[in-house]
């Protein structure tokens, strides 16, 4: 389950970067605050980490550029970038990025999933 929006990034950050990795897109859950749903319960948020085998230097740097990029495209217009975490607190290891627009009110279940009471 992905959002247009995202899946629109997925492919350009693959494009320029084929090695990165993905620590998910969708995950219905609430944020860590408990304060509304996650961009991810819609599939509209991405974690991006670095490919196995690098450092952690060297991964931190591989995702530098991939912040760049990211940035750099929200700021042209030329990528639907809602929102992107780095180097914050529960993101040093990962890029956290939303798709524009922002999903709002209760996301929808993945075809096959439940929710428990």
């Amino acid at each position: 389950m992905i959002t247009p929006s995202v899946q629109k990034i997925w492919d350009a950050v693959h494009e320029r970067f084929p090695d990165v990795a993905s620590l998910g897109v969708y995950n219905r859950r609430l944020k860590r605050s408990g304060k509304g749903w996650s961009q991810h319960a819609w599939g509209n948020a991405w974690d991006i980490t670095y490919p196995k085998g690098l450092t952690s230097d060297e991964g931190v740097a591989y995702l530098d550029k991939i912040y760049v990029f990211l940035a750099g495209a929200k700021a042209s217009g030329s990528l639907p970038v809602h929102y992107i975490i780095w180097m914050r607190p529960n993101h040093y290891n990962h890029i956290h990025v939303d798709g524009e627009p922002k999903q709002t009110g209760t996301p929808p279940l993945k075809e096959g999933t439940t929710v428990e009471s």
